[in-house]
């Protein structure tokens, strides 16, 4: 069984994956048998999110990296201004 939609994490995503290609393998008579479809169209949506967010973080994280290696306000001189973009 797959965890609670709120309890989803990218580890998850294999499980829903499979649970998509079990469902879609049914027949059309079989799959109205299918109870809490919805539970797994959320299960799915909340993949897609969480796979956003972490794409989004990789996106972000040269710029915090650059942030973080940037010298303190009070110890920055003119020289800084030479390794700026």
């Amino acid at each position: 069984a797959l965890p609670a939609v709120d309890e989803l994490t990218l580890a998850d995503v294999d499980d829903v994956a499979a649970a998509r290609a079990a469902y879609n393998t049914l027949t059309d008579a079989q799959k109205p048998l299918v109870p809490k479809l919805d539970v797994l169209t959320a299960a799915e949506a909340k993949i897609a999110e969480l796979q956003q967010q972490a794409e989004d973080q990789a996106a972000a994280q040269p710029v915090i990296d650059a942030i973080a290696a940037l010298p303190a306000i009070d110890e920055l001189t003119l020289n800084d201004a030479n390794d700026a973009p």
